[in-house]
């Protein structure tokens, strides 16, 4: 596994910030283009079809960003707490 002061889990960092901030943008985004798509289709159905996968997805992209960041603290917190106590890696200690 990749320490914390590895080049790879900062980009990992800056990945999950860059999906959070994406899926905000979504939600931020939808009023604006709701009208645009009511020009386009007639149907209100097919604009509630619409307006929901458009939050599905924000709501999507917000949760896989929180689930990077948990993730990537999680592994460093259980990565300090085995090398703290001695155990974890058995291979290491042959």
């Amino acid at each position: 596994m990749k320490r914390q002061n590895q080049p790879g889990n900062n980009v990992q960092i800056i990945w999950a910030a860059a999906l959070i901030l994406a899926g905000v943008a979504v939600f931020f985004r939808i009023p604006q283009v709701m009208p645009q798509l009511a020009g386009m289709w007639q149907s209100e159905i097919t604009l509630w079809a619409f307006r929901i996968c458009f939050y599905l997805m924000g709501i999507l992209l917000i949760g896989g960003g929180i689930k990077k960041i948990v993730r990537y603290f999680h592994r460093d917190d259980n990565e300090n707490r085995t090398n703290t106590t001695g155990e974890g890696n058995i291979d290491s200690d042959r």
